[in-house]
This record gives C-alpha cells, sequence and structure tokens, in this order.
C-alpha cells in the first residue's frame, strides 16, 4: 500500500490526479483528505501535526493495514515525516515533496515569508479572494498556468471557503512547526529510507532546506532536483 497525503490548500482527489493512474499499477493506494480538507472533518479538538498523523493511523488500522509507503506533498510531508518520528512502525519508506520535515527554523520562515512579499503565511494559504488565487500558484508553479477567473472562483470556493474555521486553526499550529515552537522533545531522525523530490525554484521552502534534510538523514536519504518546477513539481511535471 501506498498513502498520498495532499499539501495545504488542496484536496486528495485534486492534488495527485497526474499520478494516481500509474502509480496504481503497482500499489494498492490510499489517498485520504486530510482533516478540514475536502470532506474531513472532526469533533474533536486537535488541530496539530500530530493529530493529523494520528488520524492518518487510525485510517490504517481500519483498514487492516500495519504499514504502508507513504508520499507526502508539503504540509503532508510534515504529517508524514511525524509519522516516521512519532510512528515508525507505520512507515516502510517514504517520499517527502517540497517538506523540509523539523529542518526549518524560524529564520528560515521569515526569510521565505520576505522574498514571497507576505506578512503572514496565511495571505498566501489562506486567499481571501479568487483572484488572490493567483499569487499562490504564481508561487507554486514555475510557469503558472493562466486560469480564467470564473474557474479561479469555483476553485476558491471548493478548496478554500469550505471548513475555513477549522484551516486556520490548522495554519496556527503549522506556524509553530515552521518557527521551531514546537513543545515536543528532540526527536531522532527517522530511520525508514527517504526520497526528497524538489523544485529548482521552490521560494517557500528553497532547495538549500532539502540539503540540509538529506545531510540530516544521511546515507537512508537520496535527493532528486526536479528542473523547471518550483513548489508544486507534481503537477508541472506529470
Amino acid at each position: 500500500p501506498l498513502v498520498l497525503l495532499h499539501g495545504f490548500g488542496a484536496s486528495a482527489l485534486w492534488q495527485w490526479h497526474p499520478q494516481v493512474a500509474a502509480l496504481a499499477k503497482k500499489h494498492r493506494l490510499i489517498i485520504p483528505d486530510l482533516l478540514f480538507f475536502g470532506r474531513s472533518t472532526t469533533a474533536t479538538p486537535g488541530r496539530s501535526i500530530t493529530h493529523q498523523a494520528e488520524a492518518v493511523c487510525a485510517l490504517l488500522d481500519d483498514l487492516s493495514i500495519d504499514q504502508a509507503d507513504f508520499l507526502g506533498m508539503s504540509y503532508g510531508g510534515f504529517v508524514t515525516y511525524t509519522l516516521a518520528t512519532k510512528f515508525p512502525d507505520r512507515i516502510r519508506r517514504m517520499i517527502l515533496v517540497g517538506c523540509p520535515g523539523d529542518e526549518i527554523t524560524k529564520v528560515d520562515h521569515h526569510a521565505s515569508l520576505e522574498t514571497l512579499g507576505v506578512q503572514h503565511i496565511t495571505e498566501l494559504l489562506l486567499p481571501e479572494e479568487p483572484k488572490d488565487l493567483r499569487r499562490l500558484m504564481a508561487v507554486a508553479w514555475h510557469k503558472p498556468p493562466w486560469i480564467p477567473l470564473p474557474l479561479l472562483r469555483d476553485a476558491h470556493r471548493v478548496l478554500m471557503n469550505q471548513q475555513l474555521e477549522g484551516k486556520r486553526e490548522l495554519l496556527l499550529d503549522l506556524l509553530d512547526y515552521l518557527e521551531g515552537e514546537r513543545s515536543q522533545t528532540p526527536r531522532h531522525p527517522p530511520q525508514a529510507p527517504t526520497l526528497l523530490i524538489w523544485g529548482e525554484h521552490d521560494a517557500i521552502f528553497p532547495l538549500s532546506l532539502a540539503k540540509r534534510l538529506q545531510r540530516k538523514l544521511g546515507d537512508l536519504c537520496q535527493l532528486e532536483v526536479l528542473r523547471n518546477a518550483a513548489h508544486a513539481p507534481n503537477l508541472e511535471h506529470k
């Protein structure tokens, strides 16, 4: 089995559609919407990345899957990395796409905000108006496709406006993660064989972070850099 975990602002259906047909030839695919994305929700108070990881473990339990391979994109990569550090028996191998794990610091995060021209991550990940999606796409894609405004309105309604308060609460926890203010005790690096896939023009998490994470994980980690791609290489290179 291979579990695909989408990025922030996406959904399972939207994030992975270019890859599903090819991956399904060799894997049993598990493609969930993370909590507060798509149609996934919860009555519990947890909003942390760890809570997302626990929900994924509960899903595996429900499907009678003890261990799986994982492919996590950006926010889904943070969930995958947390699974690998807190619940290592559940992961056989993992692929992180544009996700620096716990190597990112407050300095890194604020440098990225300055590069992106925003003061807070919500300006980018929770755009208030449909037209503001163009800024997010300009960051996610190296060469963003042109999307007519009516389609932007539909995408904004489906991907951004649903379960909005839950997404805002998730972002507060993500902000703590990105600024190194996590309360967890230091963890050993994950022991699962890891492939890092990075767009060479990623401005959200620059390539330097990928190289730092690769050094941390050592021989267990391989880095593949995709040219002419930014933060969403799976959408630019199908």
